[in-house]
């Protein structure tokens, strides 16, 4: 009887705060400015970045443009619709398509920074909404299999508490369905940021274990940044040696240099 009444009390506790948090306005998450529910503009609101962004705000994010975005490693390009740039056909991507959500700025990185190093998971949802508006623009794959979100070590998991790439795709996709045990990573890495081009590649070999259900899918793998492309693209190799048909790659944003023909 006594824990009914604690399990009472916690429940009534708890309707209390989200009735108070309903009456409080939420704020722009970068110019700090209330956003105030207006009955016209709240669906629109809804539809686009509420409660974490006011219009003028989302608008200035540094979204990638699709259109002179390179379609195999989302490289910026000097002219419309590349399939391949001399980036991507220099390092030899093994995925088969990108996409990717927005520049990696200082904006975004900061996000970014306090999300997965700073611990504030509370961000999730609203970059994964942000990487889903990004999305809105692209013509994704009609048939996919699953969503896998790139893994981490245990070690690296037991250190950081969570997965930020899980959490991201967990906030961005409703559907097809995550398929976070399709891959697995296997061997314990230094983090690539420490490294150059070269060393990220040598240090991503055999990272990752792909599982035999992966035979004949066609999966979309995320992650949060993509840099070089070689995490994605060691993950990628192991899906494929164990019989993906295609993969896709998905990031929140991408590191872009100067635009190249």
């Amino acid at each position: 009887m006594l824990e009914l009444r604690k399990e009472q009390r916690k429940n009534i506790k708890s309707r209390l705060l989200d009735g108070i948090r309903c009456l409080i306005p939420a704020k722009c998450w970068d110019c700090q400015k209330w956003l105030i529910r207006e009955e016209n503009t709240f669906q629109k609101s809804l539809q686009n970045a509420y409660p974490f962004l006011c219009q003028p705000c989302l608008k200035n994010l540094p979204w990638t443009i699709p259109e002179f975005s390179c379609t195999r490693c989302g490289q910026q390009t000097g002219e419309p619709n590349r399939v391949y740039c001399p980036e991507c056909l220099e390092k030899k991507f093994f995925f088969d398509q990108f996409w990717g959500g927005f520049h990696y700025d200082e904006q975004i990185q900061r996000w970014i920074t306090q999300f997965k190093y700073g611990k504030q998971v509370h961000m999730a949802p609203m970059l994964g909404r942000l990487l889903a508006l990004s999305l809105d623009r692209y013509a994704l794959p009609a048939e996919v299999d699953g969503i896998i979100p790139i893994s981490l070590h245990r070690k690296r998991l037991r250190e950081r508490g969570f997965n930020q790439a899980l959490l991201l795709a967990y906030h961005t996709f409703a559907s097809p369905p995550l398929q976070p045990f399709w891959l697995q990573r296997v061997r314990f890495t230094v983090p690539q940021t420490e490294l150059t081009f070269k060393l990220r590649l040598q240090n991503m070999e055999n990272a990752f274990q792909a599982d035999p259900r992966v035979a004949g899918k066609n999966l979309l793998l995320l992650d949060d940044v993509m840099t070089t492309g070689a995490t994605l693209n060691a993950a990628t190799r192991a899906l494929k040696d164990k019989g993906a048909l295609y993969v896709g790659v998905v990031v929140l944003a991408r590191r872009i240099r100067s635009a190249s023909l």
